[in-house]
């Protein structure tokens, strides 16, 4: 891709990252609730049908946001001409939103073999257009892997029967407070630590070239793959960690959260140490690289 065109990329991802983040803590919500509740069908299902219709509230602003976009002729940064984009980040960023509630679905109702099929897709994908795309458009292939995916898990999440069928009864406005009074709390916590990155990338693609960017860009990835492999991790226990530490049993609490520190949080820190190790041969390795 050469740095250029992969620091244009990395503003690209910079955005959905942006639009990811200002979710409202509905996915983690969500996810607790439906832990809570697994028993109660009904219950569940209207937890997932409020969650929904609040996202589809949200993409249409977004789409809103896009059409000002457009018809003002606003360049959202000048030296990142990306107006071409617009349309995909949109519906990139309105799938994500609903996506994050069907993953979520997806765990609760234990479908680990579909899951594991969803998480690996866009990074075969990606895998596939880098070795065959180049330039500019391997900036377009990359996103319509990212569009792909997540048609996809819609297309699995319905093929698996695992939402309830959706009625109009079951919007009501007691279950979007619950979601939204739970899922603001850990949207603060969560969106902390997330902005730290974002607010990093977006100082640095404001005052250095977008070569530069692109650099920083590169570097970026390598560092978040190995978070990647954590958060894939997490992905799968996290329900009956939330289930664990719900009960009332305090020594199954303290139990849980020893053999969480012993194994989770020391592997985390392992891996960590690991990649520092092996970093800078990566780096040496991806200098000998064309267009790198």
């Amino acid at each position: 891709m050469g740095p250029y065109f992969l620091g244009i990329y990395g503003f690209i991802t910079l955005i959905l990252n942006y639009c990811a983040v200002i979710s409202f803590g509905i996915p983690a919500s969500l996810n607790v609730l439906l832990v809570h509740h697994k028993a109660q069908e009904n219950t569940c299902g209207n937890y997932i049908g409020n969650a929904l219709l609040f996202y589809t509230i949200q993409s249409l602003l977004l789409f809103v946001l896009y059409l000002v976009l457009v018809i003002s002729d606003i360049e959202i940064d000048n030296n990142y001409p990306i107006k071409e984009y617009y349309l995909l980040i949109a519906i990139i960023a309105s799938l994500n939103y609903f996506n994050s509630i069907f993953i979520n679905v997806l765990r609760i109702k234990n479908k680990v073999n579909q899951l594991s099929v969803l998480q690996s897709l866009n990074v075969l994908l990606n895998v596939i257009v880098v070795c065959i795309v180049k330039e500019e458009n391997l900036i377009i292939a990359l996103l319509l892997c990212n569009l792909i995916s997540g048609i996809a898990s819609v297309i699995v999440t319905k093929l698996c029967n695992a939402l309830p069928p959706l009625k109009k009864k079951m919007i009501k406005i007691t279950f979007l407070k619950e979601i939204l009074g739970k899922g603001i709390y850990l949207f603060f916590c969560n969106s902390c630590f997330a902005f730290i990155l974002i607010s990093i990338r977006s100082l640095i693609s404001a005052n250095y070239k977008v070569e530069e960017f692109g650099a920083f860009t590169f570097s970026f990835s390598i560092a978040n793959s190995v978070i990647l492999l954590l958060e894939a991790l997490m992905t799968i226990i996290f329900p009956k960690l939330v289930d664990l530490l719900s009960s009332n049993d305090n020594k199954i609490v303290e139990n849980t959260l020893e053999k969480l520190r012993g194994t989770y949080i020391s592997s985390a820190h392992l891996l960590i140490y690991v990649a520092m190790l092996f970093f800078q041969y990566c780096l040496i390795l991806c200098q000998n690289i064309p267009m790198l």
